[in-house]
Formats: structure tokens, sequence, C-alpha cells
């Protein structure tokens, strides 16, 4: 006998909001084997808690199979970046812009999704036509998002550094 589920994922954020609902690839599934089924959300920007449910629909019967999770989505790459200014600026001004150019060469070459840390790159990609765009109605959450990553940043590399940035004798 065998078996193909069929049904979805959906993703809340911490206000009970739905986000996304990702649909779950129906397949073959035979008693006794691995049942391991990818999914894929793709989205660039997460900041706060969300749930996930899986809800799947199996069997002659349409038994139904429920599941759920919380996770947390920090805006990381932004709060590195503000990290590298702030640490910067407090040791030697000279360095923040070799060491900003550095972090955002190293977030574009490495990762997928690259580095919004700049609003300006965020309009731009809202005008662009690739798999790394933006839709235009989700520009006004990403700059929201980098101003909250920005401030969030600055308050937590105030508080590491526990100094204001040094002044250049003139």
């Amino acid at each position: 006998m065998q078996l193909k589920p069929t049904g979805s994922i959906t993703i809340s954020n911490a206000f009970g909001h739905k986000v996304a609902t990702i649909p779950i690839d129906e397949q073959n599934v035979l008693p006794g084997a691995i049942r391991k089924v990818n999914a894929n959300w793709k989205t660039k920007w997460l900041f706060g808690k969300y749930h996930a449910t899986l809800s799947v629909v199996y069997g002659k019967d349409r038994q139904v199979l429920t599941a759920s999770t919380a996770f947390w989505g920090f805006p990381y790459k932004l709060v590195g970046l503000v990290l590298v200014i702030r640490t910067c600026a407090s040791l030697s001004r000279s360095t923040v812009a070799i060491a900003v150019a550095a972090y955002i060469t190293a977030a574009y070459w490495f990762t997928s999704s690259t580095s919004f840390a700049n609003p300006a790159v965020t309009g731009a990609r809202a005008l662009s036509d690739t798999f790394t765009g933006i839709r235009p109605v989700d520009v006004p959450l990403f700059i929201m998002a980098q101003l909250i990553g920005a401030l969030a940043a600055t308050l937590l590399a105030r508080w590491l550094l526990n100094a204001e940035p040094t002044k250049e004798i003139q």
C-alpha cells in the first residue's frame, strides 16, 4: 500500500496574521520508508516570532495529520553591519569605510540573499526583475526593518562597547 499525502504549511506572525502558505508536493510514501518532505519558504526578511502549522491529508480515509512549531526571525546581517560600524568608529574612524565595504562584500559574496542594509539598495531592488528583487509592496517593511535593526544594533553596540565614538583631534 502506498500513500500520497497532500497539504500545506501555514506560517503566521506573532499577531496571528497569515504571512505564507507553502504547498507540500504530493509524492508517494511507502510503508516503512523514510517520510521526508522538503518545503521551502522564500522570504527575505524576518523579525519576531512566527508559528508554522503543517496540515497533511493522506490515505484512503483522508486522515489528517497536523503538527506545529514556533520559531524566531532576526535581521542578523543588519545588526552585524551596525556592530562593525560602531566598533570601527570607537577604535579608528578611518577604518569604517573599508570595514563596511568588506562586510557588505562578504554578505553579498557568501549568501544568496545579500545584505539589504541600505534603503537605497532596497529601493533599487524593487525596480529590478531578478530573483533577488523585492516586490514594491514590501519596500516599506524592508525599510522599517532596517531602521529597527539599526536602532537595535546601535543600542547593543553601545551597551557592548560601553563607549561613545572617539572624537578625532583637529
